[in-house]
């Protein structure tokens, strides 16, 4: 389970580990009998853990008894369910019988989400790990980006330039409003839904770039170059990046940052299917706030993904953000962004 990806060290822990932590919020993935195994060792961190969820990986998931806890389905539910859930943790139990492969796929299943995530095996299963005399080890696997003070500083980064952005560019921002206004009929504004954080669906802000009867919400049909649906101001303001302007204000509402992975639509395709379903690993890149420019934007992968290759290095880069996030990380983006505002060949 070691990674050279992974943003901590290998870990391992006793249940009675968890006493000295905050109260968490924790799913548990495995089989009904290493569930129930796993959530009766773990009920030695009394009141500061409290297991929200199950998702069972085999057999039944209807009319199952475990104690009372909650079975809410597949560990592919997890990425529907966490984002309402507010977890904290998944802990994957370990079993006896557990395949290598069928582990790392439990595993990449909830490394999609901003959570940490350990594996738990009963005692004797990691025989070259101490024991202790506990009767469950929790080995960490992978721990949530931008946690404590690091999640302080990215976000204190985001409001103080947005704020000062949006009062410096409040001209351009108008004089681009007006002449939305002018070329074309329809609102200024374009809005469409996009995954955001945890994978929750946020409302993206744009100025229109498109004729309001040609346009698409679902982000389905991806713009192309010399696409007619755009229009003339359309076409200036997609250039120059002044249409994502008002993303600025996505920004301040929490819902964004000014780096990260781009906010991609919902319904957005590469080869004919949808990106979480054509691209391994592809909720990852949610573990985070989307950014209005990231470290795939600068590093020529903006404008149209016509081919799977160029979607998984998409992906690529914004996992390797990620990994790497530090506040010079972020304004060396920023100053390669503006570098290339106005000369990208991949903008439009």
């Amino acid at each position: 389970m070691t990674d050279r990806t992974l943003d901590a060290p290998l870990g391992v822990r006793s249940s009675r580990a968890l006493r000295e932590t905050p109260r968490r919020r924790v799913a548990l993935v495995g089989t009904a009998e290493d569930v129930a195994r796993s959530a009766a060792a773990l009920a030695d961190a009394g009141p500061r853990l409290r297991i929200v969820g199950v998702f069972l990986d085999r057999g039944p998931t209807d009319g199952v008894d475990l104690g009372g806890l909650p079975v809410l389905g597949r560990p592919a539910d997890l990425v529907v369910c966490a984002s309402r859930m507010d977890l904290d943790e998944v802990i994957v139990a370990l079993s006896p019988r557990m395949s290598a492969a069928r582990l790392l796929r439990l595993i990449e299943t909830a490394r999609g989400l901003p959570v940490d995530v350990r594996v738990a095996a009963a005692d004797g299963m990691l025989t070259d790990l101490p024991t202790g005399g506990a009767s469950l080890r929790l080995v960490d696997v992978s721990r949530r980006p931008l946690r404590g003070v690091a999640g302080l500083i990215k976000r204190a980064e985001d409001v103080i330039i947005a704020a000062v952005a949006l009062v410096l560019l409040a001209p351009v921002m108008a004089l681009a409003a007006l002449a939305v206004r002018l070329d074309s009929p329809g609102p200024v504004l374009f809005r469409q839904p996009r995954y955001g954080f945890a994978n929750r669906t946020i409302q993206v802000l744009k100025f229109r770039t498109m004729y309001v009867d040609r346009g698409d919400g679902s982000g389905a049909d991806r713009t192309t170059r010399d696409d007619p649906r755009v229009t003339r101001v359309g076409r200036f303001l997609r250039r120059t990046s002044i249409d994502e302007l008002p993303q600025l204000i996505n920004v301040l509402r929490g819902e964004m940052s000014i780096v990260g992975p781009r906010a991609h639509a919902v319904a957005m395709k590469v080869e004919g299917r949808l990106y979480d379903q054509a691209v391994g690993a592809y909720f990852a890149r949610h573990r985070v706030r989307p950014g209005i420019t990231g470290w795939a934007q600068v590093n020529g992968l903006r404008g149209e993904v016509n081919t799977l290759d160029k979607a998984r290095r998409r992906v690529a880069f914004d996992l390797d953000y990620i990994e790497r996030w530090s506040l010079l990380f972020d304004i060396h983006i920023m100053i390669r962004t503006v570098r290339t505002m106005f000369d990208d060949p991949n903008a439009y």
